[in-house]
């Protein structure tokens, strides 16, 4: 799904040295922020085995509301002889950018002898210290009993172990380390303790489970355990949420509404660990996503959205008590509940020659055992889509004859798709499906009359004997 309205950092780093000071600094000598580029960002990393580094576009308003911050942190952690942190431009070194990945500004990235990892920390200062001391310091931090307490945000992992030489720490600290930038691990010592891992999260009641010399069973524990039954999304968890396995259940509202519903929310996803991730949305800060993401257009509301394409909306009108919620997602798991697919009404007449698609015909005008479909996505308000519709109708008109062959069009801001394999990220977006078949392809050629035509001509799955004339060349750019 296409999450706009949720931002998200990745970060990376690598180790302050003495030989750092051959690098350049960033914009002046007083700079704590070193410059990287193609021709010393190998050395660096030869000579600083760990460091955070920016990748940035001078023109981003986000990378420039970042430096001041970036810069605080590097000269804090400068002070405390911790790692040193660097930038690159990432317009200027698009080889690099390419081959870290880098899709979007400011992407952080941190260094860790040559690997690069995903920084999933906040913008501040004072954020960006704390989640590189904790990245790098110890994987377990050692507390005494009196300080454990259930954390205001995010999940704590305590072990209670009986020395720190034992089986069960060195197991526990292997296991975090590999975990470490989940969640918060650390361990109390004593010498009557049973060998437990709890797990403590905000407005929840903890969980326990023993040490034992299985590993692979510990880290499962604490992946699943990492999540709160029912909790808040937003940049810093939300792909941890995509790549779980379980589907996620969006509840969009303001914080009233979360404070107000959360112990119904908490108590109804217990009954679904194993399905779902019931999550809080706060409208308040992503209110765009909660209509064009989620296709919710009455908050507060709940739905479900599935990542292979399509949504179950929980029914207005009913109230958000754990058995009704429950209810409903019992019946979503048995199949008693239809999708919810965005709509307009199926218009009563569909015979010009481009078709009309909405959500609720999608599936009987798109996938057709023996025709072709072009499919044109496309938004009223969109300039190119209106430069492109005199072209599409003419060529629609030019395919009437062949009734192997439908040309259709469908808003994409008012009606979706049932699968996911309809990805539109801008407009106008034209799939090419052919008979038989439900995956589509993407038409990417120009969009022109002539182009159009040879497409069709040269893909459809029986002979389309059309005369192509030369045509001028169409705007092919996307919003």
């Amino acid at each position: 799904m296409g999450v706009n309205s949720i931002c998200r950092l990745a970060v990376g780093v690598l180790v302050l040295s003495a030989a750092c000071v051959n690098f350049a600094k960033a914009d002046d000598e007083a700079s704590d922020v070193f410059v990287l580029t193609s021709a010393n960002f190998d050395t660096f990393f030869e000579e600083n085995p760990i460091a955070l580094v920016e990748f940035y576009a001078p023109w981003c308003g986000h990378c420039k509301n970042l430096a001041p911050h970036y810069e605080e942190a590097a000269t804090r952690l400068k002070k405390a002889g911790s790692i040193p942190l660097a930038k690159v431009d990432a317009v200027a070194e698009p080889d690099l950018a390419q081959k870290y990945d880098v899709r979007g500004y400011p992407t952080l990235k941190l260094f860790s002898h040559g690997k690069p990892l995903d920084y999933t920390g906040g913008r501040t200062a004072d954020l960006i210290v704390e989640w590189v001391e904790s990245s790098t310091g110890p994987a377990v931090e050692i507390i005494d009993e009196s300080a454990v307490a259930t954390p205001e945000k995010g999940v704590m992992f305590v072990a209670r172990v009986k020395a720190e030489d034992s089986a069960a720490f060195k197991l526990y600290s292997e296991v975090a380390e590999s975990l470490r930038m989940s969640a918060k691990f650390v361990a109390v010592v004593d010498a009557a303790a049973k060998d437990e891992l709890t797990v403590y999260r905000p407005d929840e009641d903890s969980t326990s489970t023993k040490i034992t010399s299985d590993s692979d069973k510990l880290r499962d524990w604490i992946e699943e355990e990492k999540f709160p039954f029912f909790g808040p999304i937003d940049g810093e968890n939300y792909s941890a949420y995509e790549t779980r396995k379980q589907e996620v259940v969006w509840f969009a509202g303001t914080e009233d509404d979360f404070k107000t519903h959360s112990k119904e929310f908490r108590e109804a996803a217990k009954s679904f660990r194993e399905d779902y991730s019931f999550v809080w949305l706060d409208t308040g800060r992503f209110s765009s996503h909660a209509e064009s993401g989620l296709g919710l257009t009455t908050l507060p509301g709940v739905v479900l959205r599935l990542r292979e394409g399509g949504r179950f909306v929980f029914p207005e009108g009913k109230k958000y008590v754990a058995k009704e919620l429950t209810a409903f997602f019992n019946d979503v798991k048995t199949g008693k509940v239809e999708k919810s697919l965005k709509s307009e009404p199926i218009p009563e007449t569909n015979d010009e020659a481009v078709k009309v698609v909405v959500g609720k015909n999608f599936e009987d005008l798109v996938f057709q055992d023996d025709k072709d479909v072009m499919l044109e996505v496309y938004a009223p308000w969109c300039g190119h889509c209106k430069r492109l519709e005199p072209i599409y109708t003419e060529f629609a008109e030019k395919l009437a004859p062949y009734k192997h062959v439908v040309i259709a069009k469908m808003d994409g801001t008012a009606n979706e798709p049932p699968t996911a394999d309809f990805n539109f990220r801008g407009f106008p977006t034209i799939f090419w499906i052919k008979a038989g078949e439900k995956k589509p392809e993407q038409y990417n050629d120009a969009r022109t009359l002539e182009g159009l035509l040879k497409f069709v001509k040269e893909n459809a799955s029986k002979n389309v004997d059309i005369e192509i004339e030369a045509s001028e060349e169409g705007d092919k750019d996307e919003l």
